[in-house]
């Protein structure tokens, strides 16, 4: 048998133990990653409000909610999940629940969204590179296995982990969809931009909006010459002029025209049946509108969806009834869509100028530090890149979907006014795909035996170079885990030993901690209705403040108060509204609870005080 016929046999299985090698080694990372996590777990908490505790705070109510098979408060957690979707949350529940209650296994999802990111790079550079696949997917894997921001979320209880993981699973689904072209292929990866989408907005925009365009510019001008063609052929006007005219359209428009109102005017208050209503939010209209407007969606499905299906292109249909439809139905629940839009948007925590250069500065600085191993890391990547941008042309079919992916997420993360390093994550591993890309295509060049000497010598050197602290903890500047042995933890230890007898405890702080004080009650108590974080509810005057609080010390059935005194000069402060100052001298003014319990901890600067009830 001549090598021209052992050779298309041998590729499979070369491929496949390639395959082995890198699941093998990123496990194997993982496992000692975890290990050296598991033991300084505490120090993860560096700070009260970070993010990790609302994350954490619905995986355990979730778990606890299905414990108890507590089917209303279940419910009504998913239903809380509004700005960040659910699909985080019960991964960590059903850990919680085959693990156990504890906070150290709440990392196993970003673990695994790791394992998964190192995988699917891989594997996707090795589908879109027109030769050499193997030593293209060995190379993305290197980089994304070296970045030092992407190690130290793998042991955080953050979205970032499984959110570059499933941008990947969206592209490496789409380059099959694409290059197979079948109704299966894009049932899959309409369900995998559905979970994409349930796990974080904007993960999902940028990766939407990358496939899109790469379809909106393959062939320009045939897509628009059918377009002009059905607008042509098409008496669009008379159909616009009907949907106007339909009672949900005009109730849509109207609810439209009254949230812009709101949004202009700030809201209004009148009186109705002597009660003072006040209208302030938007979301309720928008909310109608969209109502409105689905029901109208539902009404034409009903009578045109069965004859629409046999006349859409398969992809368009596929897309549509596994990823558009559950998006549209989800948008029904309370105040989603209104999420969804301010989370897309500019008002999303602005942080820093709408300043072009301003932003490329600081992300080149997270670029280079945060995400590659250094200056010289960072050059070789956006080189490679440019080189894959030049020979687009010769990759694979599907491939200019990850390029206009990439391009798309840089120019939209530099722009946006919150600007924080961790906002590479989810894109970033995209760019080493088309970095790996990029080695192939120059090495695909060199004829003969020398092709193979230079690629392993190539792989070899970057590996080498990279991979020399593949095994620390990594790093970034939003993470917990730094050197300090300190943690707010033990605030919560110190406090949460005097409550095992409390009937019902209420969480009082001058910061708003109500994340970090529920998680850290609940997972040692699990029993939600014994506490309550009082941090909500206070007017807009210190009078109406005070009144406030009078009537709460009046009704409230609550035995014992937890105070956290955090003052400005606290290495916890952090900046929260006028009121929560407030705190400290109506409790010390007030006579219901008195002071049983008190430490200052000097090396916060704060005071955790117990009150009970004056009996």
């Amino acid at each position: 048998m001549s090598s021209s016929e052992t050779a298309p046999a041998r590729a499979p299985n070369i491929d496949r133990w390639m395959l082995l090698i890198v699941i093998t080694v990123s496990v194997t990372i993982a496992a000692v990653s975890f290990l050296n996590y598991y033991e300084l777990a505490r120090l993860r908490w560096g700070r009260m409000e970070n993010d990790r505790n609302a994350h954490y705070l619905l995986g355990l109510n979730l778990a606890l909610d299905i414990r108890y098979l507590d089917v209303r408060a279940f419910l009504a957690d998913l239903d809380g999940a509004r700005v960040w979707p659910p699909l985080h949350g019960i991964l960590i529940a059903v850990v919680l629940l085959l693990g156990g209650i504890d906070y150290r296994l709440a990392v196993l999802p970003s673990l695994a969204g790791w394992v998964g990111t190192v995988v699917l790079g891989f594997l996707i550079a090795r589908r879109a590179a027109p030769a050499d696949g193997n030593l293209a997917g060995l190379v993305a894997a290197v980089f994304i296995l070296a970045s030092p921001a992407h190690r130290i979320f793998s042991t955080d209880i953050m979205l970032e982990s499984l959110g570059s993981c499933l941008s990947l699973w969206v592209l490496y689904l789409y380059l099959i969809a694409e290059q197979q072209s079948s109704a299966r292929a894009y049932r899959k990866l309409a369900l995998a931009l559905t979970a994409l989408f349930l796990l974080k907005y904007n993960y999902w925009f940028l990766v939407a909006a990358g496939m899109l365009a790469a379809q909106v510019l393959q062939e320009p001008k045939q897509r628009w010459a059918s377009l002009r063609k059905a607008l042509a052929t098409s008496d669009w006007r008379k159909r616009l002029r009907t949907e106007l005219c339909s009672p949900l359209v005009t109730i849509a428009l109207t609810s439209l025209f009254l949230m812009i109102i709101v949004v202009l005017s700030g809201g209004w208050r009148f009186e109705l049946f002597g009660k003072t209503v006040s209208i302030r939010s938007h979301h309720n209209f928008l909310q109608v509108a969209y109502i409105a407007l689905f029901v109208r969606g539902a009404i034409w499905w009903k009578k045109n969806g069965h004859a629409w299906k046999q006349s859409v292109d398969f992809r368009v249909r596929e897309l549509a009834l596994w990823h558009l439809l559950p998006i549209a139905i989800w948008l029904l629940l309370p105040k989603r869509l209104g999420s969804f839009l301010f989370f897309l948007s500019p008002a999303n925590g602005p942080n820093s100028p709408l300043n072009l250069f301003w932003g490329l500065d600081f992300y080149w600085k997270s670029l280079r530090e945060d995400y590659h191993t250094g200056m010289l890391s960072a050059l070789l990547a956006l080189g490679l890149l440019l080189v894959a941008l030049a020979g687009s042309n010769r990759l694979k079919p599907g491939a200019k979907g990850i390029i206009l992916f990439v391009l798309l997420a840089a120019l939209l993360t530099v722009t946006h006014p919150n600007r924080k390093s961790r906002f590479l994550h989810s894109w970033v591993p995209a760019g080493w795909v088309l970095s790996g890309v990029a080695v192939s295509l120059l090495i695909s060049s060199i004829p003969g035996r020398r092709r193979e000497l230079i690629a392993v010598g190539t792989l070899a050197t970057l590996g080498f170079w990279q991979l020399s602290d593949v095994l620390t903890p990594g790093h970034s500047p939003e993470t917990g885990h730094h050197a300090l042995q300190e943690t707010p933890l033990d605030l919560s230890d110190f406090y949460l030993r005097f409550l095992s007898s409390s009937h019902h405890t209420t969480f009082l702080a001058t910061v708003p901690v109500k994340h970090f004080a529920q998680w850290t009650f609940l997972e040692k108590y699990q029993d939600r209705n014994r506490l309550n974080v009082f941090l909500n509810g206070f007017g807009w005057s210190a009078q109406e403040n005070k009144r406030l609080f009078e009537k709460w010390l009046r009704a409230t059935p609550s035995d014992t108060v937890v105070f956290l005194d955090v003052p400005l000069s606290s290495p916890l402060y952090f900046s929260g509204e006028d009121f929560h100052q407030q705190y400290r001298e109506m409790l010390l003014s007030q006579s219901v609870f008195k002071l049983s319990q008190q430490q200052f901890f000097s090396q916060y600067g704060c005071t955790v005080s117990l009150w009970t009830r004056n009996h």
